[in-house]
């Protein structure tokens, strides 16, 4: 699988002058409460009556499947709901009790689409901090200053993704709380990286301006995340010397890891010609 951590949205609503507000709606099961559209009506519907009950309270005018996560445990279990103008310190407080069907739900805010409880990590030594197991439905590590923290922030899910070498977070907290967390445990921890994403509309037209590259600075690997198909990636030093050329994303994630530390300009053109220019940081 790819590492696009691709979050698609794609909303059948049309957008008022009132500030959007986006709660997160993490699911129990990836079967109950997901989207369902009924080309008939306007609105956007689960296919869970209780959960309809109170999106439908609370005036929520979309609500959408979200993808991003990449681990099975969380793949088809995400969602997001829209409204104008709502209470949403009492949506959220609702769909929380309605624990039946919702594992977990938080503000999104008004900007773009992070995932409030999710993180990307990479360990500075792939012995220490490793997963063992999970118990009472918090994460078990080799390491004792890590667990204390998981404990701290209830960390329920990490997995590890293989391909990159990097492990996916879940938790029932604050992400950007337990970022900070574990940006300072530097003996254990190499990088984190909140999940978040592009908005999808239900169009053919992607625009490339929208692609992510981060973290920036980065110590291993660097992650790039777009909706547009990439055609070509570039890459060169301060001098302007090109260091790599390749059509995939994935290879040039890939050779991140193995770049030396300095300052690089990365060009990328997706198959309409369009083409963005973004400096790098290697630590």
């Amino acid at each position: 699988m790819k590492k696009n951590y691709l979050i698609i949205l794609t909303f059948f609503i049309v957008l008022t002058n009132l500030q959007a507000q986006f709660i997160f709606i993490e699911l129990v099961d990836d079967t109950v409460g997901i989207e369902v559209f009924d080309n008939n009506v306007t609105e956007l519907y689960s296919n869970d009556e209780g959960l309809n009950t109170i999106l439908q309270n609370h005036n929520v005018n979309g609500y959408n499947q979200l993808y991003g996560y990449l681990n099975a445990a969380m793949y088809q279990k995400t969602t997001i709901a829209f409204c104008n103008n709502c209470n949403v310190s009492q949506l959220i407080a609702d769909l929380n009790a309605y624990n039946s069907v919702v594992e977990f739900a938080a503000d999104m805010g008004s900007y773009g689409y992070v995932f409030p409880n999710g993180l990307t990590i990479s360990l500075e030594n792939n012995s220490v901090g490793t997963y063992e197991e999970t118990n009472d439905g918090l994460v078990i590590t080799n390491d004792a200053g890590l667990n204390q923290i998981f404990s701290d922030f209830n960390v329920r899910i990490m997995e590890y993704l293989s391909l990159y070498d990097d492990y996916e977070l879940v938790c029932d907290c604050d992400a950007a709380l337990l970022k900070q967390e574990l940006d300072n445990y530097t003996n254990v921890i190499a990088s984190t990286a909140r999940l978040d994403g592009v908005e999808l509309l239900s169009t053919n037209e992607y625009d490339i301006q929208e692609t992510k590259v981060f973290p920036n600075p980065f110590k291993n690997n660097i992650s790039i995340k777009t909706n547009s198909q990439i055609s070509s990636v570039i890459l060169y030093d301060i001098l302007g010397k090109q260091v790599y050329s390749s059509n995939s994303l994935y290879e040039f994630e890939r050779f991140s890891f193995s770049l030396k530390s300095g300052m690089y300009i990365l060009n990328l053109t997706d198959t309409s010609q369009q083409s963005i220019t973004r400096k790098l940081v290697k630590q």
